[in-house]
């Protein structure tokens, strides 16, 4: 309905259907108008103005359409449509607009496509409210169209604010509301579903993604949700690492938009818009998304270059399609060796540190604290595997023997057979944890629950690092490996606005808010939470900054300056993207591994984090005993080229050593050997012995099998008994001599 008319019905005049130009006298008779002639003007004039603007710059005074205006690239239109100032006045001379638009003409001087509001936000309320609870609002919604224009004089629609520039501003104290009786209501109605209750029909589909327009826009690829069970589908939405890594990237984005510092001479007079895709955790899910992108021009002929993943694996499928389509890719927290290949992967580059010095690091420190019998546990996919792999690679090198096969731990899985498989080996006291940044927590929780106190010593990987969950009392005495950057104490206050509107834009944040608060809000369809949210709730919730968020805005900076650094090269200060950026992704990404933040270079000369490792050990608080803290002093580090420096007299609570209990139990030279279940040897019976008993009784088996056939065929027994001939077909039987040689 088009609240503006005095009457919801359809324009109508008293004229026929006829071509003449209608005069004064039939314009004032007509009766309302629709919205969108206004539109439709604009549109009209904004266009052909563009149109004949560029026909001039391309084809000067000449008339028609000439070859160079046919050549005229779709972003060179845009751009020259996006930045048009027109004048509805001086544009239309012939047309009486005062008339037309039934308003001033001074609303129509100085108008630029976008800048005008989008919408007026009305409200339709009763003038004369004689009628009371006499009126039946039922009815007369249900009768609308049919009444007659006089019964509608008892109500108008009132503008209560408007919608512009994804913001809106409402007037709250001109809303009325109104009972299905005709009664007002006097505060604001709230959602209908009950607490207690899930109305799922009320539910919005799960979005995907979150966009903020601009000029140019940067990509953040990252798991909002955790991977669904059925194929490309999601499931919960992470309560940490996840949004507030996205959110991080906003607030680097806004920084630039705001011009201030060290970003006031970036991109000049252009905006930076940034799209946040859900990945879900799915590395092919991912894959699709990049390549979506494309069938919408509009936001792909303005992407300056991609940010994420998280998890190595779906980072890696990632980098292969950003790859494929010569597009700018900052990763930010993956580590697998596989992206150091320049070769394979000529347009990435990541904040973070790879694998492979982390690895040797950890080796490194078991070999410090006097262990040389160990083990492993590792999450499923490439994360872990290459953790693993390294791990395995470094023991032989540092003659430290792993105990058992390493224990693969995929998501979702029963954690809690973990420390059981561990205990199979109680001296391999040093356990070295590769478990993704979601997973960990859980796993290390069902470990400490069951675990006692000094039984095992884990060191665990940046994924670890330093986060509160594993302050553990059980776990205490454990090392781990951290990526750390200083925290932007701005940001903290950032995220303190970040709080859940009614008309919020972001469409995961109200259920991000409510699963890790464990509250409802009352405009939520989902009320299943025991409780509804307060004003002290909100103070609480920002929580213990991730880890990984300063290097999200890490990656998004270097993207961004990178990329300023090349189109200001290629395209000229207020070029926009051109074609000359297109064509020379390989100078963009050498511009982005070039930049330099707080006169560090972010990237070495093969594209990889600089930043190296703090290594920390968990100990009791000196001011409470009862409390577990992570060493404030840190206890040392791991340079970016792979120097171990620790302070070992710094480390408290490791325990007994992890040692091999016998000279049978490993191979301490760094071939490491599956042992049998008694490591001590008590029952007399070590794996050598077992072994050689295993190749006597082969032996004898094969003897026996021959000395059979052989007193078969003297005596004939086996005539004509073709199963027992060496060979029948392609297949392989019990033949004697194949016997001999398996």
């Amino acid at each position: 309905m088009n609240c503006l008319n005095k009457s919801p019905v359809v324009m109508q005049t008293k004229f026929k259907h006829q071509c003449a130009k209608l005069t004064a006298n039939a314009l004032n008779q007509i009766k309302g108008q629709s919205l969108f002639v206004s539109y439709a003007i604009e549109a009209t004039v904004a266009m052909t103005k563009s149109i004949k603007t560029i026909h001039g710059e391309k084809c000067g005074n000449n008339i028609g359409i000439c070859q160079r205006l046919n050549e005229v690239a779709l972003n060179y239109f845009y751009n020259k449509l996006h930045n048009l100032e027109y004048s509805l006045v001086n544009d239309l001379e012939e047309f009486n607009l005062s008339r037309l638009y039934q308003t001033q003409e001074s609303e129509f001087e100085n108008k630029k496509i976008g800048n005008s509001p989008v919408y007026g936000v009305y409200n339709y309320q009763m003038i004369n409210s004689s009628s009371g609870n006499n009126f039946d609002f039922k009815k007369h919604f249900l009768s609308l169209f049919y009444i007659k224009e006089k019964i509608m004089t008892n109500f108008e629609c009132l503008n209560v604010g408007h919608f512009q520039n994804q913001t809106l501003e409402l007037f709250k104290n001109n809303l009325k509301f109104y009972k299905a009786d005709g009664s007002e209501i006097f505060q604001f109605p709230v959602a209908q579903c009950e607490a207690g209750k899930q109305c799922k029909k009320c539910q919005k589909i799960k979005e995907r993604t979150f966009y903020i327009p601009g000029d140019y826009i940067v990509v953040v690829e990252i798991s909002i949700h955790d991977k669904g069970k059925t194929f490309l589908s999601c499931s919960e939405i992470r309560q940490t690492i996840g949004l507030e890594l996205a959110l991080g990237a906003v607030y680097i984005v806004n920084k630039f938009n705001q011009k201030k510092s060290i970003y006031s001479k970036t991109f000049l007079n252009k905006t930076i818009g940034v799209l946040v895709i859900d990945t879900c955790n799915d590395p092919l899910l991912i894959q699709r998304q990049v390549l979506n992108l494309q069938e919408n021009n509009d936001i792909y002929s303005r992407i300056l270059g991609f940010v994420g993943d998280i998890g190595s694996s779906s980072t890696v499928k990632f980098a292969e399609v950003t790859g494929a389509l010569k597009h700018p890719h900052v990763g930010f927290a993956s580590t697998t060796y596989l992206l150091t290949d320049r070769n394979k992967f000529p347009f990435f580059a990541r904040v973070s540190m790879e694998m492979a010095k982390q690895a040797e690091g950890m080796v490194q420190m078991a070999e410090l604290i006097g262990a040389n019998y160990v083990q492993i546990i590792y999450s499923s996919g490439e994360y872990g595997e290459a953790g693993k792999l390294f791990i395995q690679e470094f023991v032989r090198k540092y003659s430290i023997c792993i105990a058992q096969t390493p224990i693969e731990v995929p998501e979702g899985s029963t954690y809690y057979n973990i420390l059981p498989r561990l205990r199979k080996k109680p001296h391999a006291r040093v356990v070295f944890v590769i478990l993704r940044s979601h997973v960990g927590p859980a796993v290390m929780k069902s470990i400490n629950e069951e675990m006692t106190a000094g039984e095992f010593l884990f060191i665990g990987t940046e994924a670890w690092g330093s986060r509160s969950d594993y302050l553990k009392l059980n776990l205490e005495g454990s090392i781990s490996f951290s990526q750390y950057l200083q925290q932007d104490p701005d940001f903290e206050l950032f995220l303190q606005r970040q709080k859940p509107q009614v008309t919020e834009q972001n469409p995961w944040l109200l259920d991000f808010f409510q699963k890790r608060l464990n509250c409802y809000f009352p405009w939520s369809f989902d009320k299943t939470m025991s409780r509804e949210c307060n004003d002290a709730d909100l103070l609480t919730s920002v929580g213990t900054l991730d880890p990984w968020i300063p290097y999200m805005m890490r990656a998004v900076e270097s993207l961004l300056f990178g990329t300023d650094v090349s189109l200001k090269m290629l395209c000229g200060e207020n070029g926009g993207i051109c074609e000359e950026y297109r064509r020379n992704p390989s100078l963009v990404m050498k511009n982005i591994r070039d930049v330099r933040l707080n006169d560090k270079n972010v990237f070495s000369s093969k594209g990889d984090g600089t930043l190296g490792y703090t290594i920390y050990n968990i100990q009791k608080d000196q001011n409470n005993p009862l409390l577990l803290v992570y060493k404030k002093c840190k206890v040392g580090t791991l340079t970016a080229n792979g120097r171990l420096e620790v302070t070992k007299r710094d480390l408290a609570n490791i325990g007994e050593p992890s040692l091999c209990p016998n000279s049978q139990a490993c191979d301490c030279n760094g071939n490491n050997t599956e042992i049998s279940s008694s490591e001590s040897g008590q029952n007399g019976y070590f794996y050598p012995t077992i072994v050689l008993a295993a190749v006597i009784s082969f032996t004898i088996l094969v003897g026996l099998i021959v000395i059979i056939v052989k007193y078969c065929r003297l005596y004939g027994i086996c005539k004509d008994k073709t199963y027992l001939n060496a060979t029948h077909g392609n297949d392989v039987y019990e033949d004697p001599n194949h016997l001999t040689h398996m």
